[in-house]
């Protein structure tokens, strides 16, 4: 019997309650291929930027070299875990949609995304502690503890993506789980931005011109990352929750580390 690349045979071997995903290639493939695609772009900018801040700043301290360096090596386990599962589902399972119904690669180095994220937010948050007066210091440490109840929480999805039989399970087992990470880990980054916010116009408040210049450059970098950083996490919950037949919101967790806590930092 001759199969179409994109529909499932009547009498296909998976189970019925699995195939609950679209067998259209735009919204499976497609969505996964762009947001892959984007990802690697990203990853590009991450890797330039680390190239720069290596040789612009050779002296800084080897606690922050050791960051970026980290952040680096898991951006790049994350890229290249997406981009093996899209030549998998395209190249090496061709003409098998039934593919699509497990991504197991993707669901293990979300581990690494969620890495990215917690030691991102934990950079910040340390530099929230020390600058912020008391007792608004203690947000720091509010924000650390939260951001790593966040990665307890990513630990355990990362299991259930690995060992899930299907991603519809996956979706029954932590759909919940999987937008409250995201939901929180918005609301840090908004928690960091709004008292980093706080701090630099309470500086500008008191410094001479040349110094508020500056200081009014970091407020709108501040205002800008803390935006995209909070936009592309609710993005995802959206998209993960209202298109749960297709594969747009795995395309956009493809890139939403990359633009999210690694371009962040470096």
């Amino acid at each position: 019997m001759e199969m179409h690349p994109w529909k499932f045979p009547p009498h296909h071997a998976v189970s019925a309650r699995f195939v609950v995903m679209s067998t259209t290639p735009t919204s499976t493939l497609g969505a996964l291929e762009i947001g892959s695609l984007l990802g690697v772009f990203l990853f590009g900018v991450v890797s330039l930027q680390t190239f720069n801040y290596y040789a612009t700043y050779p002296d800084d301290s080897w606690v922050n070299k050791t960051l970026i360096a980290v952040i680096w090596v898991c951006d790049l386990v994350h890229t290249v875990g997406v981009n093996y599962e899209v030549y998998r589902t395209t190249i090496i399972d061709y003409g098998r949609p039934d593919s699509l119904l497990k991504l197991t690669v993707i669901g293990a180095v979300t581990l690494f995304g969620a890495l990215v994220t917690l030691l991102v937010q934990t950079f910040f948050s340390i530099r929230l502690a020390k600058l912020l007066p008391p007792p608004y210091d203690k947000i720091g440490t509010v924000c650390i503890a939260i951001s790593t109840v966040r990665f307890a929480g990513a630990v355990y999805i990362t299991v259930c993506g690995v060992t899930a039989p299907s991603l519809a399970d996956f979706r029954h087992k932590v759909s919940w789980l999987v937008s409250a990470t995201f939901a929180v880990s918005a609301a840090v980054d908004v928690a960091i931005a709004v008292s980093m916010l706080y701090y630099l116009v309470r500086q500008r408040g008191e410094g001479t011109y040349r110094i508020s210049k500056i200081l009014d450059r970091l407020i709108t970098y501040t205002v800008r990352s803390g935006l995209i950083t909070s936009i592309s996490a609710i993005a995802l919950v959206i998209c993960f929750q209202t298109m749960p037949d297709n594969l747009v919101w795995m395309a956009v967790y493809a890139f939403v580390p990359k633009c999210e806590y690694a371009h962040r930092i470096v």
